[in-house]
Parts: structure tokens; sequence; C-alpha cells
């Protein structure tokens, strides 16, 4: 029987490689041409494992668009799922990972699949590598979480425990899979403490809400890459937030508009955070007396608007100008640099009983309310003698009126633990 063209082929390379040492093979062979013949049969596969520049860090991406990159001093495998743009490609072969067969298209530097891949397609490319790799002492250097596609996270965790270290895990995705996102955060502590992850992010998204931010460090506050981002039950002090201004003030980034921090029982003190700061009296406050913050959400999914405190304090960023007001409370701080929502102008001033009775000053025992009496909205006064005086407002200023009243008891507040 006449012997196939293809073994007599497949024979003559592994022959080749039996008469290289190990230095020519370094020379000869990149991991394009590594995972080429690492699908000619098992044999291939193990002697070339056996001869390969050892892998020294992969990364991963479990996403819409996902990624697998093996590197090495001069040598890099890059395997795409997905759409993939601003990339030439030479030709196109076909490979198979857990019984799953994808069309490739070969760039330099990889291989390119147009097809979306799903959690288990990323995890069959992660356990096929190693086959074909030297990944004995390889280090995961960071794995990115799409939220939207990761459903259950055990069979990450099963693939990704086979190596040492994961070095970053990155999370992102959005609220409308808020599922997926309770579904991880259930096994989050396993997941950090398995794979002996270095530093964890989830600062991807454009809007954080985190009720557990114990595990921030200072870095990963001053590195945050969201466009508004609520930080509770962390650990941060008055100086770490000082910190973060100073990074802020020599940053060139325009993307924060806001970023809160809070913890119950927990308070900031305002030396310490505006310690070495050149602060101005704040302007923004003129302007707008609410941070309309259609994301600032916590449990329920309506949004919580920002009422600014009577004192607010501003900074300036030296090299562009950019402002941002410093704002207060018990038990948080709220940084803010641009408004992404309606602006709620300072309503008018509140009306007096008598000239020497402002409402808002003095032991007066005043008290104000709005109300509504036939379909028209009002604004009332209480003198200290009971005598109520009323003020017809208008649908629009009801909303202004009420915020005007939180804003004196805040103040009364304030001026009673003075």
């Amino acid at each position: 029987m006449e012997k196939d063209s293809s073994e007599d082929e497949t024979d003559g390379v592994i022959g080749f490689l039996d008469a290289l040492n190990l230095e020519e093979m370094n020379r000869k062979l990149g991991y394009l041409d590594i995972l080429e013949l690492s699908f000619s049969n098992p044999s291939m596969r193990e002697k070339i494992k056996e001869t390969s520049v050892p892998v020294q860090t992969i990364n991963v991406v479990f996403g819409k668009n996902s990624l697998v990159e093996l590197t090495a001093p001069k040598r890099r495998l890059v395997i795409t799922f997905g759409d993939v743009q601003g990339v030439e490609f030479q030709n196109t072969r076909k490979f198979e990972f857990e019984g799953r067969i994808f069309n490739f298209k070969k760039s330099g530097h990889g291989y390119h699949a147009d097809e979306e891949a799903s959690v288990s397609d990323i995890n069959g490319v992660l356990k096929y590598l190693p086959t074909a790799f030297n990944c004995t002492n390889s280090q995961i250097k960071w794995v990115s979480l799409d939220m939207r596609i990761v459903a259950n996270c055990d069979p990450i965790l099963e693939t990704l425990s086979t190596f040492e270290t994961v070095g970053r895990l990155s999370i992102y995705g959005r609220l409308m899979h808020k599922q997926n996102f309770k579904a991880f955060e259930k096994k989050f502590e396993n997941f950090v403490s398995t794979l002996n992850i270095n530093d964890v992010y989830v600062l991807t998204l454009d809007h954080i809400c985190l009720r557990e931010s114990a595990w921030m460090t200072v870095k990963d506050l001053c590195n945050i890459d969201a466009i508004t981002a609520i930080l509770l039950s962390h650990n941060f002090n008055s100086l770490d937030v000082n910190k973060f201004i100073k990074h802020w003030l020599q940053s060139t980034s325009t993307k924060l508009y806001w970023l809160e921090l809070s913890q119950e029982g927990n308070g900031f003190d305002q030396t310490e955070v505006m310690q070495g700061l050149d602060i101005e009296p704040d302007t923004y406050t003129e302007r707008n007396i609410v941070c309309s913050c259609p994301h600032r959400r916590f449990a329920e999914l309506t949004p919580i608007e920002f009422l600014f405190p009577l004192k607010n304090y501003q900074i300036t960023r030296p090299h562009d100008g950019v402002k941002a007001t410093l704002s207060f409370k018990e038990h948080s701080f709220f940084f803010h640099v641009k408004n992404d929502g309606p602006i709620t102008p300072p309503p008018p001033p509140l009306p007096v009983t008598s000239e020497d009775d402002d409402p808002l000053v003095g032991e007066t025992n005043c008290s104000a309310y709005v109300s509504r009496l036939d379909g028209t909205w009002y604004y009332a006064v209480v003198g200290p003698d009971g005598e109520q005086t009323r003020t017809d407002v208008s649908n629009d200023e009801v909303y202004q009126y009420a915020l005007q009243i939180e804003r004196m008891i805040e103040d009364m507040e304030r001026r009673a633990n003075q």
C-alpha cells in the first residue's frame, strides 16, 4: 500500500525537529508556526512543546470581542473572536478547539475568527494551548470578563486555576446585566483567593456603583477610569482622598464627571482632605444646586439626585483650567467636575414673616413646607406665633422650594452642632 504523502511530510518535519538543537528551534519556529504544526498529529504537538520557547504571559478577554494572547521574548500569538479592525489578512485556516471548528483568518501576529465566541469556546482555547506550548511557568497577566456574556464564572475559574497566578482581573458590563454581576459577586472571594489575583479592577465601566469597595487601594482610586463612580463601604481615609485630588490636578483626563465616596460612620476630615490644595470659593453651586446624576443609583434603579450642601469648595487644574467642586456631607465626599443631567438653578429667595424674622436665621422657631390645595401648590412659612404665610408657586418652582427647605434644615442642624 502506498504511503500517504502527508504522512511523509509529517515524518520529515519530525525528523527535522529531532536534528535541531533547542537554540536552532527557537530561531526557526515562531508561535504561529507552533500553533499550525500542533494540529498535525499528537507526536508533533508533543515534540514542539518540549523544545519551544516557554510562554511567559497569557492575556485573556471573555467578551463580545474575545482574545487569547501568548507572549515571550520575540514571540507573540494572538487568537481573537469577533470584529477586528485595521488588520491585513493573509489566508484562512480551520482550527478545532473542544469540538468546535472555527474558520480563522491569518494575520502577521495571529489568527482571527469573525464569529463571536462563548465562554466555553475561550475555555477550549485555553485548555488546548498548554498541550502545544510550554506553559509550565506561564502567568496569566490579565483576565477581562465582560458580564454581558459571563453568566457563570465557574468554568472560567476551573480553567484559570491550572495556572500559577493571575496578575489582574478586570470586570466590566452594563446595568442591564445586573443578574450576571450578582452571580459573580457571590463567587468573588473564591475567585480571588483561588487564582491568587494580585489586582482587581472593576473600573472599565462608564458608570460604577460598588456596594463593597474595601478591596480598592489608593492606586485604584487614582486610576479610576469612569464617567461617574459611587464607592460605598470603602477603606479610604482623608489623606487618601487628598492624594486622589492631587493626582486629578496633575492628570489630563477629561472623562470623570463626578465621584462619590460614602461609608456609614466614617466621615472625612476636611482639613486633611484639603491639605496642600489651593482652595477657592465654589462658584458652580451659584448656577446649579443639584447634581441630577441619572446614574446615581443604589439599591433601586431609580436615580437619586445629589443635593449640594450649603458650603462647598473649589479647585482649579492649573494646566487646563478645569474646575472641580468638593462637597462634604456627614458620611460622604462628593467630587464634581461636570453635570450629566438637567441644571437646577438656585430657587428665588424664601419669603419671610416680617422684616426682622428671616426663617433661615436665628432661633425664630419658624417652619416651612410645600403643599398643594385645590390643585394649586403653595409655599408656607409658619412663624413663632403660629401664624401662617402662604405664597403660591408654579409647578416648576415646587421642586426648587422643596430643595431649599432641605438646605435650610441642613443649615439649622449645622448651626445647632457648632
